[in-house]
């Protein structure tokens, strides 16, 4: 009593587990009105999905239609956080309509211990596994979690390498051009002329190539329907900090760099 029966139609999965793209995804069908306790929660031949899978895995929105080869569904709404975060979730009459052959359930959501220690004593000897929505959920968000992190490393550490190219860019820059630099100083150039000289140089280059890439930026988060405040955010403290590094640079080789002085006389 109260074990609500869940059949599944095994296909690609969406769940952070699955990096490609779910064409079609894995499909649950159950009574949805005991689930939700609303009755006109799905209309027939809409799906529920979940709100993180629908963007990232199946690469869709509400109000598209996901078609398998028995017939297509339309994405009706979302959901935050689901168990069914590996597919989509239809209703049993909409399920049987599209999986005639689906007929047995794969899975049960229990709603209370009691009941699961039932479960457990009496289906023991099938071979049935049971876990709490708590362990499913957090089972997925350690994936999700371990993706995040190398993500993060490997955004990390092309970070670092492209400082580490910047700076050593504009220090070879300067290098090349010490006899201009010389010869500057010679008709009466001072150490904070030629710093602003060079510096601005280095810095409208840098501007106009972090101006084109905020181009590129907003067309792929136009299309790619990312956040765009904080892609913006982010551009902008990028940009920050590489004019940052950039004036850091030719200060400390202006500073650093022992440059002929010009010589006074009588």
């Amino acid at each position: 009593e109260g074990v609500l029966p869940v059949r599944v139609y095994q296909a690609d999965s969406s769940d952070c587990s699955n990096l490609l793209l779910a064409r079609t995804p894995t499909a649950y069908g159950c009574d949805i009105a005991r689930l939700t306790g609303e009755q006109n929660f799905l209309p027939p031949f809409a799906a529920a999905v979940d709100s993180s899978s629908l963007k990232w895995i199946i690469k869709k929105k509400v109000g598209d239609r996901i078609v398998y080869p028995q017939g297509e569904v339309s994405v009706h709404r979302t959901m935050q956080a689901s168990v069914f975060q590996a597919g989509i979730l239809l209703d049993e009459k909409t399920f049987s309509a599209i999986f005639p052959n689906h007929q047995g359930a794969n899975f049960f959501l229990i709603p209370d211990q009691q009941t699961a220690a039932v479960c457990r004593e009496y289906l023991a000897d099938y071979g049935v596994t049971l876990q709490t929505a708590a362990e499913f959920m957090a089972r997925a968000e350690n994936v999700q979690n371990r993706y995040l992190a190398i993500f993060l490393q490997l955004g990390l550490l092309g970070f670092i390498l492209g400082l580490g190219s910047l700076l050593l860019l504009l220090l070879r820059n300067l290098l090349t051009r010490k006899d201009e630099i010389i010869f500057l100083q010679e008709t009466g150039c001072s150490q904070s002329t030629l710093f602003w000289l060079f510096c601005s140089e280095n810095l409208s280059l840098y501007l106009s190539s972090a101006l084109s890439s905020l181009l590129l930026l907003l067309l792929v988060a136009l299309f790619a329907r990312l956040h765009l405040p904080t892609l913006v955010l982010t551009w902008v403290l990028l940009c920050a900090l590489g004019c940052t590094l950039i004036a850091f640079c030719h200060w400390c080789f202006f500073r650093c760099h022992r440059l002929p002085q010009i010589a006074s006389g009588q």
